[in-house]
């Protein structure tokens, strides 16, 4: 038989500290998740972009979110803070650049 989850406590205690952190800047948040998941800035920021409608990703993502055209999450909109928006601001001008950020963490 197979038994999903803890087997190692009969409660959550303990459990806490698997929640996810939420800090008022939403920025520090996002700067918090990265360096969690071990990602540097640009890997972290790249890792926010999501496929065209036709299923292709590229940089239109980040044209998209800085005119401010679409529906974005605090936490994207997190991005167009001073510490993220030169990673921002790149991969709007190179879409190569976005591109091979992205794969480098398919490799990791």
């Amino acid at each position: 038989m197979f038994w999903a989850g803890r087997v190692d406590a009969f409660d959550a205690a303990g459990s806490d500290i698997l929640e996810p952190r939420v800090y008022e800047p939403v920025v520090v948040s996002v700067r918090d998740d990265m360096q969690v998941k071990g990602l540097k800035p640009a890997e972290g920021v790249a890792l926010y972009a999501r496929p065209r409608t036709d299923g292709i990703l590229s940089n239109d993502y980040f044209v998209n979110l800085k005119a401010g055209e679409g529906a974005f999450s605090e936490n994207e909109l997190a991005l167009l803070e001073a510490e993220f928006i030169l990673f921002v601001d790149e991969f709007i001008v190179d879409n190569e650049l976005f591109l091979s950020t992205f794969l480098t963490l398919g490799r990791r």
